[in-house]
């Protein structure tokens, strides 16, 4: 128990394939884990994965052969393209590729664990998905707090609110037990 896997998106200053690598560490044991690592909170989206990425094994991530594919939800693709850095690894948790989707045993002894993901994570990045229908000018509403009323901005507001994301049963313990949370809407941030 308490053993998972970390998605290591590979850096990529072209912005091909999406290059990961999955490591396998026991959560509660430091010295093994990363120094940092973000879980990320989002909506899976349509049940049949489509969108591509390419996973390597640790002793061969530069040979293009040794990488194995593995399709994903648009949602989490889009998620990771955003996160994806042009010059380092960014390591994260995404349970749609930390845990073995075609196995109901370790899904289910993962759930067990999630809440210890979330609260180890050193954030939780919460993926409301692209920017879309003025959600630049919904989010910029939140840090200014307006106090009058500005009809379009709250309207471009609760837009917002209405996405998945927000109907979700696992936001709460994603949330409520991180020990800091990023909201991320296509390339804003907060």
């Amino acid at each position: 128990m308490g053993e998972i896997r970390f998605l290591s998106l590979m850096p990529d200053e072209e912005a091909h394939w999406l290059r990961c690598r999955l490591t396998h560490v026991h959560l509660h044991v430091q010295k093994y884990r990363p120094a940092s690592f973000k879980a990320l909170s989002y909506c899976w989206g349509r049940e049949d994965p489509e969108y591509p990425i390419v996973i390597f094994h640790e002793s061969k991530c530069e040979e293009p052969m040794h990488g194995r594919r593995l399709s994903i939800s648009e949602n989490l693709y889009q998620a990771l393209k955003q996160l994806r850095s042009e010059s380092e690894d960014v390591v994260i948790w995404a349970d749609q590729v930390c845990i073995n989707q075609n196995d109901d045993d370790e899904k289910t002894s993962q759930v067990m664990v999630m809440r210890d993901v979330y609260q180890t994570a050193s954030s939780t990045l919460i993926w409301l998905g692209p920017a879309a229908d003025n959600s630049d000018e919904a989010l910029s509403l939140i840090p200014k707090l307006l106090p009058a009323p500005y009809y379009q901005v709250w309207y471009d507001l609760f837009t917002v609110l209405k996405r998945d994301w927000f109907y979700r049963v696992w936001i709460t313990q994603e949330v409520a037990v991180s020990p800091h949370a990023t909201v991320l809407c296509g390339d804003m941030e907060f």
